[in-house]
């Protein structure tokens, strides 16, 4: 079995709206925790995952991933579950920038719970079937400082939604860091709420149109 365990340290920044940075110093920004991973869990090739974050943004994120759950070695499984509770949250825009408030209790609490199932056809194919639901509640402060944050003139104080996808691959590169020959086909169908979807397709292929010459 192999350990991974990668700290956590970074200083929150704010992004306007318009794509500048406002670049704030204060050690209250700061996140910190660790990211740990076991790979190979059980002996199975299965990867557990924990993620703890403290600070400006509480997070915590855990993951398993089971590759095989048949015989064929062609079917696996995984589960996620991530918990934020940040007591200090952007609920505004002003100027372009974004106006935190911060509290001694949360403002905002979103739960996450996702299910994955995934088939490799074959050597090169893998396709993946992902179900999940997430679930924010706010605190009625941030209802009142803005009334349009979850909308309905700040009387909406949950947001609940579910989302379904399936995403393939069809892998046909030599070496996929870095690729000299082969293609590569890969695309999503993604539908979240009632009526957003997303369908992109995208398709690579390395080319010599050049003696010694790779595009």
């Amino acid at each position: 079995m192999v350990y991974f365990s990668i700290p956590i340290f970074e200083l929150s920044i704010e992004i306007s709206v318009s794509g500048g940075k406002t670049i704030n110093h204060d050690i209250s920004r700061i996140n910190y925790g660790v990211n740990l991973t076991r790979y190979n869990f059980r002996g199975r090739n299965e990867t557990l995952q924990l993620i703890l974050q403290f600070g400006f943004t509480q997070r915590y994120e855990l993951s398993y991933r089971i590759p095989y759950i048949d015989r064929k070695q062609k079917q696996g499984i995984g589960f996620n579950f991530d918990y934020s509770e940040p007591k200090n949250l952007a609920y505004f825009t002003d100027n372009h920038i974004l106006q935190y408030l911060k509290y001694n209790k949360p403002l905002k609490v979103t739960k996450g719970v996702s299910v994955s199932y995934f088939y490799r056809k074959s050597f090169f194919e893998t396709h993946n079937f992902q179900s999940a639901t997430r679930d924010s509640q706010i605190n009625d402060t941030i209802a009142v400082l803005n009334n349009n944050y979850f909308g309905e003139n700040g009387t909406r104080l949950q947001l609940q939604y579910a989302f379904a996808n399936y995403s393939f691959n069809s892998e046909h590169r030599d070496v996929i860091q870095y690729p000299l020959r082969g293609y590569q086909l890969a695309g999503y169908v993604q539908k979240t709420g009632i009526g957003f979807w997303k369908a992109p397709l995208t398709y690579s292929k390395r080319v010599y149109l050049l003696p010694n010459t790779l595009y």
